[in-house]
C-alpha cells in the first residue's frame, strides 16, 4: 500500500464555518471579552465552549 504524499505540516483539521446571529452590541461585548483576556475570539469561543461541556458532564454525572 501506498501513501497519498501530502505537503509537510500539522495535520488536516475541520474547520467547518460556523454562524451565530449576535446584535452588534453582544458581538463588540464579546470582542471586549476576548481583547480582555488577550485572546483572539475563536479561541475565547472555544474555551466557553469546553467550560460549558464540563458543566454539562457535572450535571449529567450528578442527575
Amino acid at each position: 500500500m501506498s501513501r497519498a504524499k501530502r505537503r509537510p505540516g500539522p495535520n488536516p483539521t475541520d474547520h467547518t464555518c460556523l454562524l451565530l446571529n449576535t446584535t452588534t452590541r453582544e458581538y463588540e461585548e464579546f470582542e471586549r471579552w476576548a481583547d480582555g483576556d488577550g485572546k483572539k475570539k475563536i479561541d475565547l469561543f472555544r474555551q466557553m465552549m469546553d467550560d460549558e461541556r464540563a458543566k454539562r458532564a457535572r450535571t449529567a454525572a450528578e442527575g
